[in-house]
């Protein structure tokens, strides 16, 4: 099942960056404005790209917290029986 859950990942992803590098061109440019500084002209798929890998990095830490409570609550069960 983690196979075909794997590849459904795998298509979704590709139909996504597809769709990102389809979209952006070299005229499309957006400016940004973050607490500490600003940058201009920088280009969407920039931005599309490091989302995505913060979006990830997110996910990835989440699923450790998780991971390692159920871990601990299995071997602490395991202990009691």
């Amino acid at each position: 099942m983690w196979v075909l859950r794997s590849i459904l990942v795998l298509i979704i992803i590709a139909i996504i960056v597809g769709f990102a590098l389809y979209n952006s061109g070299p005229d499309q440019a957006v400016d940004i404005d973050l607490i500490w500084t600003q940058r201009f002209d920088v280009p969407v798929i920039t931005i599309v790209f490091w989302a995505f890998i913060l979006g990830a990095v997110v996910s990835w830490l989440l699923f450790i917290t998780v991971y390692l409570k159920q871990s601990n609550q299995i071997r602490e069960s395991n202990k009691l029986v």
